[in-house]
């Protein structure tokens, strides 16, 4: 029984030759019945099988379907952030009036061109700061 049922399940995926179903003896009536009865079970495999993946096939295209609404509306709503500047505080109706925090940067940077160095200066600056310290603290 066991063997039988290994077959059946092997056989499933066609992994069985028919060389394995010959009988040593001669029952030609027996062998001829049990090929049949192999090629009907095969044939209600295949049946089965295929009707199992065309109903996982139309749950997914359902799924899918059911969540066009959702995945349109987080593309949309994507295209739309992607219009916002990264430092910007205002949507694009309102960005032309100058915000606080524009004129504050503005201001910051006007400074930084006008009475100070260069980054590489500034930092020159610093590390003979440091130097200094460290010979004092020795």
């Amino acid at each position: 029984l066991f063997e039988s049922l290994q077959t059946l399940f092997w056989g499933t995926f066609g992994l069985i030759d028919l060389q394995t179903f010959q009988i040593y003896k001669k029952h030609t009536f027996t062998m001829f019945i049990g090929l049949t009865m192999y090629g009907v079970y095969s044939s209600i495999m295949i049946i089965v099988l295929l009707n199992m993946l065309i109903a996982m096939m139309s749950n997914s295209y359902q799924y899918i379907a059911n969540s066009t609404d959702t995945e349109w509306k987080f593309a949309r709503a994507k295209l739309w952030t992607s219009y916002f500047e990264d430092g910007g505080t205002l949507p694009p109706p309102f960005n032309i009036i100058p915000s606080p925090k524009s004129i504050f940067y503005t201001c910051r940077y006007l400074h930084r061109r006008a009475f100070s160095c260069s980054k590489t200066q500034m930092r020159n600056r610093w590390h003979s700061i440091k130097f200094i310290e460290n010979l004092s603290d020795k």
